[in-house]
């Protein structure tokens, strides 16, 4: 059998180009303001906002996209994540400050419920936990920084170590 050859196009204009493929980003601006706002008032995980929210899209997918292609959508989801932080420490406040059912009655009297404490511990540690991921220099464990520590050590070791030479110097 012969082969068949192809003969490339005359003109590069009658080149098409590719279509990108997918559905049309339904992302404006208008739209991540509004987001955003939600974002930054509510502590409810993101899909639990797409099924609440109509004008959210119906996959968390969508708004993580959005954040990687539209740069004014990722700063203004960072702010958002980052009022959630506040919000999220005042949870924490009034889980610790909520008593009620701490103690349950039982036929031997008053006893500590002790599930409920646990529950509120974990809810508790969840709400540090993801406080000090978005906002670690507010919210995050205050530990000194080991480059600066180590700096500060090498300067007293060699003050130290001048004021033994020159004690040594006098001495002899």
């Amino acid at each position: 059998m012969p082969k068949k050859t192809v003969k490339p196009p005359a003109d590069s204009d009658s080149i098409k180009p590719k279509h990108p493929g997918g559905r049309p980003s339904t992302y404006n601006l208008e739209r991540g303001i509004k987001i955003c706002r939600v974002i930054s008032t509510h502590t409810i995980p993101l899909q639990k906002m797409c099924d609440t929210y109509d004008f959210f899209p119906k996959h968390k997918c969508s708004i993580h996209e959005w954040r990687l292609d539209y740069p004014e959508f990722a700063a203004l989801y960072a702010e958002a994540k980052r009022h959630q932080a506040d919000l999220l420490a005042e949870e924490i406040a009034e889980i610790s400050d909520n008593s009620t059912r701490d103690l349950i009655e039982t036929e031997k009297g008053w006893v500590a419920n002790a599930a409920k404490v646990q529950r509120d511990r974990l809810r508790v540690d969840t709400r540090k936990w993801i406080a000090c991921k978005l906002l670690p220099k507010v919210y995050g464990d205050k530990t000194q920084d080991s480059n600066s520590s180590l700096g500060q050590n090498i300067q007293i070791i060699a003050e130290a170590m001048e004021a033994l030479k020159e004690k040594h110097a006098k001495d002899y």
